[in-house]
């Protein structure tokens, strides 16, 4: 016979696997995330519907809708084949890892040191454009971000600092 403290037990258990499924897909898809456009083939910047992604999680894979697109409104009723990319491989799009994973081994384009752990919080590294002139992260649309790479070099932090402070 079963009693309500094996009940109890039992649907608690289900409760906590459900939370953990939930917050994984919220932890794996939550982000501004560059992608090339199936339609397009060109760079688009795209947030997903991460709850509703989440809450599918518990009754299998996720369904991945997207949210936003820097392509809308233009495109707003495309079949968002994109999320195939972004399923394939979560955290490759993500815009701080794309940026992440660019200033890995690369060097100070003003100082010469060395870059090493990147932040993507408040103290950020920058970019400094072929005419010289010194970008930070917060003004790059995301889904200029690609292009913007392919013709900046790194700049550290220290010196983002020292170029754009102020005395």
């Amino acid at each position: 016979m079963v009693t309500f403290d094996v009940v109890a037990f039992l649907v608690a258990c289900l409760l906590v696997l459900s939370f953990q499924r939930v917050g994984g897909a919220l932890l794996a898809y939550r982000g501004i995330r560059v992608i090339t456009c199936p339609q397009t083939s060109q760079p688009a910047a795209v947030e997903l519907a991460v709850w509703r992604g989440a809450v599918r999680s518990v009754i299998g894979r996720p369904g991945l809708r997207i949210h936003e697109c820097s392509g809308w409104p233009e495109r707003r009723g495309c079949d968002q084949g994109c999320v195939h990319e972004i399923a394939a491989a979560p955290a490759d799009s993500l815009v701080p890892n794309i940026l992440t994973r660019w200033y890995q081994d690369k060097a100070c384009a003003c100082c010469g040191n060395p870059l090493r752990q990147i932040h993507s919080g408040r103290r950020q590294p920058g970019l400094m454009s072929p005419e010289r002139k010194l970008i930070e992260w917060k003004e790059i649309p995301p889904q200029n971000i690609l292009q913007v790479l392919a013709t900046a070099g790194p700049v550290c932090r220290a010196c983002v600092i020292s170029e754009t402070h102020t005395w």
